[in-house]
């Protein structure tokens, strides 16, 4: 301690023990006196021996009573007492003074809190003086607590790009100075957030330090740091691989492959690109391999890596490459295996041994070895022999020279030679003499079921596999099928089928067939036999029935409250079949009409169906089913209950559907920022009375009772500066995307508010804060959104272009909404990529184009390619500019996944969320066509309706003719053939698998019921030879029957003359029908007819021109192929009439509902209409009766379920419709 503060320090005790003179004025006696004194003395002795703070308080204060009662204050007693305290107080000092250093000294907590202690004795003192020198002994105490005064360099640190975080191994502690000038170590955490191993260059990377928990250094806010250098990709070697690749070795792992490309120049003079290669990567992402497919011309090749972190100086490396030769030769086999013997007595007339060439790379070339280049030699016994190769099979054929070339028992070794000529490589084997190979032994695999099976079931083509391995008495083992067939026979029941075959890898297996045979669920058993030897091996395996629903589980409907008019109902369930085990979802949908057959009371939510298609989110969930091209709506009720009735038990879902959804409210749409000039849609979301989001732009959620009104209004900023074209409006939906436009001179902040009124009163508002700003807003950064690959075909149309999508944000994050016209200008680096400015929309657009020359003596074969497309952006600061790089591939489109759905939008197209998936469709008639249609997406996002010639229509069923009835249209859309009409199962389900490019969909169809149609049709065509026999003149004729199933649009021509298109509703009569033709031909100029009724005539101005097609009707369809018919009649032929001609009707299948047929029947010269009412459940012959019954006429009569409709006495034509 400083001498001049410890002589301060005993002044100012001499000072607190100075005894006053005065004596007090009450008086006492010597025995207080002596009291008094004695107390004192007591405490002073007890300062002076203990040496503590409180002791020497004590001790003064006893003092200052002794003083204070006593007339002692200035005797030399009390002068001596105090002078021995005030050696006391010193002797506190120096134990405080003493505990400092020692601390100082040691660093340790206990050493520290023993010098607290004492420092904090000292504050507590009731000594003035000595209550301030504890601030100064604090401050000494907290000088000694040593710091770190510095930290030691970390040696720099160099990784390898790719090296993660984890990975960096950096030190856990570093050394520092502390400032008490001892060296310690200190713990250090680092920072390594900013550190990206994916990027060559340097990072400093600071660690902050924790100092040993041991001492009781003070905390210090110095850090440690070091430099981390992530080298560049450097290509290490460049070698050739294989005759047809190269190799390159980088000192690293490639972080993104894709932003790595290579350059490959061969020659050694002059050098010529090398296009066309497959580059490939290994699994550690270290070593490219790029590969032709045709051999490497025997050069020098140099390969120079380009991208993203490739070093500048250390990207490339060449190699010497040597045309492919034979560099090995090898004879893989120890024995010569005679070939089976033959003829009478049998003998071996040549032998066999394996080979195999290799070439400098070590790759297996013996298919590509001709045998022309190898000079060969053999020796059997003592006899020379032929040596004949078969490269494909990597096997030789040894036979004798001369005229007794059998191979005898007393032959016992072969010496064989092959020599390739062009190389010099070569090999000498001499191989034992052996028996011809047989089968020796057998054994099976582990069975191999079709995917998604777990046991081998009935009705299936290749219902197991049971791999064999088959060897020979050598331990070889035999592949060869044709070896296999000729050496074994396979025994099984009658009732299954087993065959052998090979799999994928050219191994045999015998498959197990259990639909040819309908085997029934069994245990079975084949039987292998070896033919030569008798030898037998057996595999046994059960078959049981394909897995059935015997048990169901309904699990929650995928919505809290079902509503009148619901379609998207769905509720999983949980299945498990006879076996006890639950149901795939593929096994649920296989098993669909068993299910669906046994469940009751959906009739209020439209009938439940099992989702078969497996691309649905619903797979293998009761969802609702569908009438032809609509699905089926919930309907109200206040209570009813699925019900599963299945052979393992009843399960039941209750539920009930409330009153049908109405808007009930609104809710804010996303905040927006737009730049001056910029537009943008708001969608405000909606809710209805359940409190459920609902999509007002899909259904009719309105609510009439309200109106829903938009405001703008200026929140700050510019007046007027935001506007919006929609005002009021008294549906939902046209409010569902509400469109406003920024000013292009204005800036602030504006509020968009939609209020739902019911009269005056409000029922729901919310607002969006839309704000305008300049686009040079400080920190403002702009960027292109990702571009998917393009279709590198100009001719491929827009679907197949891409749109380019800036965007900015703010330094806070904010996302700004671009006006399109501050995009000036996209430009492309490479010719196959060609920007495209749309002044309506406002919009770039990007396409491609192949680079594929066929014409040229070495295409480039690639099939992509990266192009950098640059985007300058005008703003107030002046043009911007970024980059992108963009993908092309020139690989046709092929299909990824097909979808069965409805819909009308024109294709193709990318956005297909207008059309429906259609998993359920129930064709009404044969013609109907208009309704499903199949659309492939493709690698490149864009759907389209597949080629005719694509699609394969595969119909689950055992009916040849429905397996063939329905077809794929030209236009996409799929139907059931009209000529096949006859001969389909009607009002049958069927499970339809559409095909095409190996994706595939799945939809059940249900055939219609049989339409009638008309034997007899008659054609306009006069006939020159009826008129000279008869004299008479014939004429041509329109007949109208009854009224069309489907809107019609038609044209009649007469002659050289053809009307406009006439269209024909649904509503009209056949009356009202003829009228409008009669309307159309006279506008067209046609005027030699007179209409009686539903009948039109034409008369011929002359002769001249009966044998043409006078008359024709155009754009009838199939289900109104009748409906205007065309006839040729010879009026006034009594006395020599034709052969009458009688039209039928065919009554095909049992009604399945109650319904009306509407039969017309007209003779040509009256027309009757009769009205059959048709039950459900009556068949053919019932409904044939009912026709004949109705028109109780003798020219109509049934039979079985046939109906003739007799021509009668008159010659005249005859027309009907069935409806």
């Amino acid at each position: 301690m400083n001498k001049n503060v410890e002589k301060t320090m005993s002044r100012a005790l001499s000072a607190t023990l100075a005894l006053g003179v005065v004596s007090t004025a009450v008086p006492v006696s010597a025995k207080s006196a002596t009291s008094y004194y004695n107390d004192a003395k007591k405490a002073v002795a007890k300062a002076k021996s203990s040496k503590t703070q409180s002791s020497v308080d004590a001790a003064t204060k006893a003092i200052k009573t002794l003083k204070a009662k006593t007339k002692l204050d200035n005797t030399k007693k009390v002068k001596a007492l105090e002078k021995t305290l005030k050696a006391a107080q010193t002797a506190v000092y120096s134990k405080v003074k003493s505990a400092v250093s020692k601390f100082k000294k040691s660093q340790n907590k206990a050493d520290y809190n023993s010098a607290k202690k004492l420092v904090d004795a000292l504050a507590k003192s009731t000594i003035k003086t000595v209550k301030s020198s504890a601030k100064t002994y604090q401050k000494s105490l907290d000088a000694a607590r040593a710091t770190v005064k510095s930290v030691a360099a970390v040696a720099d640190k160099t990784v390898a790009l790719g090296t993660t975080a984890d990975k960096l191994g950096l030190p856990t502690t570093v050394n520092v100075t502390l400032s008490n000038g001892t060296t310690t170590t200190a713990n250090v955490a680092w920072d390594t957030a900013k550190f990206d191993g994916t990027k060559a260059g340097d990072t400093a990377i600071t660690g902050k330090l924790t100092v040993p928990s041991t001492k009781y250094y003070k905390a210090t806010t110095l850090t440690a740091s070091v430099k981390v250098t992530v080298s560049a990709l450097e290509v290490t070697t460049v070698k050739a691989d294989t005759a047809k690749s190269l190799q390159v070795t980088f000192n690293g792992p490639v972080a993104d492959t894709s932003k790595v490309s290579f350059d490959v120049q061969k020659g050694d003079t002059t050098k010529t690109a090398v296009t066309g290669l497959t580059v490939t990567w290994n699994t550690e992402k270290t070593v490219a391999t790029l590969a032709q497919e045709s051999n490497l011309t025997a050069t020098t090749y140099t390969v120079t890596a380009k991208g993203d972190n490739v070093s500048a100086t250390k990207n490339s490396g060449t190699v010497k490459v040597e045309a492919q030769k034979v560099a090995k030769i090898e004879i893989t086999s120890k024995q010569l295996v005679k070939v089976a013997p033959t003829g009478n007595p049998a003998t071996s007339n040549s032998a066999t041994f394996s080979y195999k060439v290799t070439d400098q790379y070590g790759t297996d070339i013996t298919a590509k070895t001709a045998a022309s280049t190898f000079s060969t030699s053999a020796v059997i016994g003592s006899t020379e022999a032929t040596i004949t190769l078969h490269p494909d099979k990597g096997t030789a054929t040894v036979a004798k020279k001369g005229s007794t070339p059998a191979i005898l028992d007393t032959d016992k070794t072969a010496v064989v030679t092959l020599v390739n000529t062009a190389s010099g490589a070569n090999a000498t084997a001499t191989l034992d003499v052996a028996a011809a190979a047989s089968i020796s032994d057998l054994t099976f695999g582990d069975d191999v079921l079709p995917t998604g099976k777990t046991r081998i079931e009935t009705k299936l083509s290749t219902a197991v596999s049971f791999p064999i391995t088959a060897k020979d008495q050598y331990g070889n083992t035999i592949t060869d099928k044709d070896v296999l067939n000729n050496s074994i026979k396979i025994f099984k029941a009658d009732n299954i089928g087993a065959t052998l075959d090979s799999d994928a890898n050219g191994k045999p297996i015998v498959v197990i067939d259990t639909k040819t045979y309908n085997t029934p669920a069994g245990t079975y058993v084949i039987t292998i036999d070896n033919i030569a030897t008798g030898k037998t091996w057996t595999k046994n395996f059960n078959v049981v029935d394909a897995p059935k629903a015997y048990s169901l589980t309904f699990g929650d409907f995928n919505k809290t409250t079902i509503a009148d008019g619901d379609t998207d109902v769905s509720v999983p369930i949980t299945v498990k079949d006879q076996f006890g085990n639950e149901m795939s979802k593929a096994d649920i949908a296989g098993d669909a009409k068993n299910i669906e057959d046994h469940l009751s009371g959906d009739e209020n939510l439209g009938q439940l169906v099992v989702d078969t298609d497996k691309n649905s989110k619903t797979y293998g969930m009761l969802v609702q089913s569908k009438s032809g091209n609509t699905t089926n709506k919930a309907t109200k009720t206040a209570g009813n209950m699925l019900v599963s009735v299945l052979g393992g038990g009843t399960a039941t879902k209750a539920y009930k559907v409330e009153d049908p959804r109405k808007v009930a409210s609104v809710s804010k749409a996303d905040a927006v920022t737009l730049t001056q000039g910029a537009t943008a849609k708001l969608k405000f979301k909606f809710k209805d009375q359940y409190d459920s989001e609902i999509d007002v732009s899909k259904a009719s959620y309105n609510n009439t009772d309200y109106t829903y009104k938009v405001d703008v209004t200026t929140v700050s900023g510019d007046k007027d500066g935001l506007t919006s074209s929609i005002t009021t409006k008294t549906d939902v939906k046209d409010i569902y995307e509400i469109p406003v436009t920024a000013g292009k001179s204005v800036t602030g902040t504006y509020k968009v508010t939609v209020t739902i009124l019911k009269g005056d009163s409000e029922v729901s508002v919310a607002s969006t804060t839309v704000t305008v700003s300049k686009n040079n807003v400080s920190g403002l950064t702009y960027s292109v959104a990702d571009i998917p690959t393009i279709y590198a075909n100009a001719t491929a149309g827009a679907a197949y272009t891409q749109k380019v999508n800036v965007s900015a944000k703010d330094a806070a994050g904010t996302s700004y909404v671009l006006n399109g016209e501050d995009v000036v200008d996209v430009k492309s680096d490479s010719a196959y990529l060609t920007p495209s400015y749309n002044s309506t929309d406002k919009t770039w657009s990007l396409t491609g184009s192949d680079w594929y020359d066929a014409g040229v003596s070495n295409p480039d074969k690639s099939t992509t390619k990266t192009a950098k497309i640059t985007v300058q952006i005008n703003t107030l600061d002046g043009i911007k500019t970024i980059t992108k790089d963009v993908t092309l591939s020139n690989v046709k489109p092929s299909y990824t996944s097909l979808r069965a759905v409805t819909g009308t939008d024109a294709l193709p197209r990318t956005d297909v969320s207008n059309y429906s998936d259609a998993n359920y469709y129930n064709f009404a008639t044969f013609g109907d066509n208009k309704a499903i249609k199949l659309i492939g997406k493709d690698q490149y996002g864009v759907w389209s309706a597949p080629a005719t010639t694509d699609v394969n229509v595969v119909v689950n069923s055992t009916d040849n003719a429905d397996k063939n009835a329905l077809k794929y249209n030209a236009d996409g859309t799929l139907s059931f053939d009209p000529a096949k009409a006859s001969t389909v199962t009607a009002n049958t389900e069927l499970k339809v698998t559409l095909v095409s490019k190996g994706a595939s969909a799945q939809i059940t169809v249900k055939t219609p019921a049989t339409a009638a149609a008309a034997a007899v049709t008659a054609t306009p065509k006069h006939n020159a030879a009826t008129e000279a026999t008869t004299g008479t003149k014939q004429v041509s004729t329109l007949q109208i029957s009854g009224t069309p199933a489907v809107g019609e649009t038609i044209t009649i021509t007469y002659g050289t003359k053809t009307t406009a298109n006439i269209s024909i509703a649904t509503t009209d009569t056949d009356s009202a029908i003829a009228t409008n033709i009669g309307n159309a031909l006279t506008t067209a100029g046609i005027n030699n007819f007179t209409t009686s009724g539903t009948v039109i005539t034409f008369t011929e101005p002359t002769a001249a021109t009966n044998n043409a097609d006078l008359l024709k009707v155009t754009g009838l369809t199939t289900p109104d192929a009748n409906l205007v018919k065309a006839a040729v009649t010879t009026p006034g032929v009594a006395s020599t009439p034709a052969t009458p001609a009688n039209d039928t009707l065919t009554i095909a299948g049992t009604a399945i509902a109650d319904s009306t047929a509407t039969v017309v029947y007209n003779n040509g010269t009256t027309q009757t209409t009769k009205t059959v009412d048709i039950k459900a459940g009556d068949n053919a012959s019932t409904i044939a009766t009912k026709i004949e019954t109705a028109f109780s006429s003798a020219n109509v009569k049934a039979s079985g379920d046939v109906v003739t409709f007799a021509n009668g006495a008159t010659n005249s034509s005859v027309t009907f419709s069935v409806k």
